[in-house]
C-alpha cells in the first residue's frame, strides 16, 4: 500500500469517528515529526456562525499549564528559581497563611492543598468573576484554607498555576506574556498562540455548550483570571510543534525534562500507559476544558507520535480519550 493510500485510509477513518461524535473542531496526527493528517470538521448549525479551518486557533484551557510548567523549569535550570523554596521566597507580599509552607514543586505538581477556583464562593456566577480585580482576586486566593498538609495528597487547582505565573514575573522582571513570547513562542515560531485577553475573541473558534441538538455560544468572562493556568489560545499545529520541542530537548535540558515528565509526579502533564496493538505503551498527555471548548494533546514517545484534538462544541473528555486511542491504533499501531 502506498503512502497516499495509507493517508487516505487514515483520513476516512478519522472523519468517520469524528462525525459519529458530532464533533466540531480540528484533528492533527503527526508521526516522526511529520504531520500526516490535519483536518477541520464543521457541523451545522455552527458552520454558519464560524467556519473552522485546519489552522484555526482555539482556547486551549488548561493546556496552558503545560507551557507554564516548561517556563518555570526553564528558570529553575537557569538558577533563578528553586523547586523546594516556599512561595513566600518569591512572592513576599502575598499574605496567605500557607505562603511559607507551600513550595514551588508542590504548586507544579498540584500537591499544595490550595483549593481550586471552583471552591471560591459564587465562582460559577459570571457576575462574581467579572467583579474581580487583580488585587481582590489575590486577596480571595490568600483567604482560602488548605485542603490538606502540603505535599501529602493531590488536588487539581488553577490557583497553583496562577501563582506560578506571578512567581515567574517576580523572578524575571518580565510579564508572563512577554516571558512566554521570549522563551517559547518566538524561538519555536508559534505565531498562532497567545493570550485570550490580548486577542479579539471573534477571531478564535467560538465556544459552545451543547444540550441535545441545541447550542449556546459561551463567551469567556474576565479571561485575565486564568493567566498562566488556562489563558491561552493556540492551533493544533502550534501545539504539535511545542510538543516536539519538549521531546527533542529544544526547550528543556534532560534533567528538567525528567522532572516535567516524572512518572509519579509530573508537572503540567499526565504520564500514563495506553493500549496500542497488543502492547501497553507510554503516553504523555494533557487536556483542557473551558466554556464549551475541550482540548487534548497526547504524545506517544516511543512511536514518535503526536495527536492533537481541539473541539469547540463541548465534546466530552471521555470522547477525546476514545478518539485519541482509536486514532493512535490506526496511525501508529501497525
Amino acid at each position: 500500500m502506498s503512502s497516499d493510500e495509507t493517508d487516505d485510509s487514515l483520513a476516512r477513518f478519522v472523519s468517520t469517528l469524528v462525525r459519529n461524535q458530532t464533533m466540531s473542531g480540528v484533528v492533527l496526527i503527526a508521526r516522526g515529526g511529520e504531520t500526516i493528517l490535519k483536518q477541520a470538521y464543521n457541523i451545522d448549525p455552527l458552520r454558519a456562525d464560524f467556519e473552522i479551518a485546519p489552522d484555526s486557533a482555539f482556547a486551549i484551557a488548561s493546556l496552558t499549564k503545560s507551557f507554564t510548567a516548561a517556563l518555570l523549569l526553564d528558570q529553575v535550570s537557569s538558577g533563578l528559581i528553586a523547586l523546594d523554596e516556599p512561595v513566600s521566597t518569591y512572592l513576599p507580599d502575598f499574605n496567605a497563611p500557607y505562603a511559607g509552607k507551600v513550595t514551588i514543586r508542590q504548586l507544579l505538581q498540584n500537591r499544595s492543598g490550595i483549593p481550586h477556583y471552583v471552591d471560591i464562593p459564587g465562582w460559577f456566577d459570571p457576575e462574581v468573576k467579572s467583579r474581580f480585580t487583580t488585587e481582590s482576586f489575590l486577596e480571595q486566593m490568600a483567604s482560602l484554607e488548605l485542603r490538606f498538609v502540603p505535599g501529602e495528597d493531590y488536588y487539581y487547582s488553577n490557583v497553583n498555576y496562577y501563582l506560578l505565573g506571578l512567581v515567574l514575573e517576580s523572578t524575571t522582571g518580565k510579564s508572563y506574556e512577554v516571558l512566554l513570547q521570549d522563551r517559547v513562542l518566538k524561538p519555536l515560531g508559534l505565531e498562532n498562540t497567545g493570550q485570550i485577553y490580548s486577542q479579539e475573541q471573534e477571531s478564535l473558534a467560538p465556544s459552545y455548550l451543547r444540550t441535545g441538538d441545541e447550542y449556546e455560544r459561551i463567551p469567556i468572562d474576565n479571561a485575565e483570571l486564568f493567566r498562566a493556568t488556562a489563558s491561552q489560545y493556540s492551533s493544533a499545529q502550534d501545539l504539535a510543534t511545542f510538543a516536539d520541542a519538549l521531546i527533542d530537548g529544544s526547550l528543556l535540558d534532560a534533567e528538567m525534562l525528567g522532572v516535567l515528565f516524572d512518572e509519579e509526579r509530573p508537572m503540567g502533564f499526565t504520564v500514563a500507559s495506553a493500549p496500542l496493538g497488543d502492547d501497553e505503551v507510554d503516553v504523555i498527555t494533557y487536556n483542557g476544558e473551558l466554556a464549551g471548548t475541550t482540548t487534548m494533546l497526547t504524545l506517544f514517545p516511543k512511536q514518535g507520535g503526536t495527536i492533537v484534538i481541539l473541539s469547540n462544541n463541548n465534546t466530552p473528555y471521555s470522547s477525546l480519550v476514545e478518539l485519541t486511542l482509536a486514532f493512535a491504533q490506526h496511525a501508529f499501531g501497525r
